[in-house]
């Protein structure tokens, strides 16, 4: 019913959209058909009115169908561009024991037809790389490159700032280690009261510092304790980081006061 509804909108758009090309084709072939008229008229040969009238609605029907088609073609062809290259970004990114997918799949991301439609197959393949972390799934060195390069297209930031957005987060946890926490923290924006990305990342830290995560053994050596507490304790730390910071020191510590 939904379809069928949004199908009836668009034509009924493409339609008014329509009515301005067809009033000035009519307007010209009526001038013609008058033309005509006129002339065959001082030649003594009088046209028939029906063939002229019909002549220009046939302009103005040909030109309405016309113009339907061209703007729900223009309309569609996008839609259909994004639902066939996100499956074949999609099949790609499912293959995890393959070397170079991301970088693979960026190749399909380029050849979008415009920058809205280069930006939503983008998105796509971020949405499979921030799944990545939670399948625990690997991402190659080079896939890491193009990941970085993809974002930073996507999200520009100012040089030396992390970026608040959570796609950043699992490029972040990825190129660092449980001793540089802190620094990461520290190096997100001041001025932003609430920096998703920040929270996203000490999530991922404490999957990573938990019993079945790949830090587990180092964290409770490495994370830097001292100082992560005092930011916690900051009256200037959004509430979300204190709330997240105080769960990993919980985990990997205990109770801290």
């Amino acid at each position: 019913m939904f379809v069928f509804a949004a199908l009836l909108a668009m034509l009924l758009v493409a339609f008014v959209m329509s009515l301005q090309p067809v009033a000035y084709v009519m307007l010209i072939a009526a001038m013609v058909a008058l033309l005509i008229h006129w002339r065959r008229r001082s030649k003594g040969k009088a046209a028939r009115p029906w063939m002229l009238a019909g002549g220009v609605l046939l302009a103005g029907s040909a030109t309405l169908i016309i113009s339907m088609y061209m703007m729900i073609h223009a309309e569609l062809s996008p839609t259909r561009e994004i639902m066939v290259k996100t499956k074949e970004i999609e099949n790609i990114l499912s293959q995890a024991d393959l070397d170079g997918r991301f970088a693979t799949a960026m190749k399909i991301v380029h050849s979008g037809t415009s920058d809205t439609i280069r930006r939503r197959l983008g998105e796509t393949m971020l949405d499979v790389f921030r799944g990545a972390d939670y399948r625990k799934e690997r991402v190659g060195a080079s896939d890491l490159q193009t990941i970085e390069t993809l974002l930073r297209q996507l999200f520009p930031r100012p040089a030396g700032v992390r970026s608040c957005s959570v796609y950043f987060a699992h490029l972040y946890v990825r190129q660092t280690g449980p001793a540089d926490v802190h620094q990461v923290l520290s190096e997100y924006p001041d001025t932003v009261a609430d920096c998703g990305g920040s929270v996203e990342y000490l999530m991922l830290v404490r999957r990573r510092c938990a019993r079945s995560g790949e830090w587990y053994a180092q964290c409770s050596a490495q994370l830097p304790q001292q100082q992560l507490m005092a930011l916690r304790n900051e009256p200037s730390s959004a509430p979300g980081v204190r709330q997240a910071l105080d769960t990993l020191l919980n985990e990997v510590y205990g109770r801290t006061n």
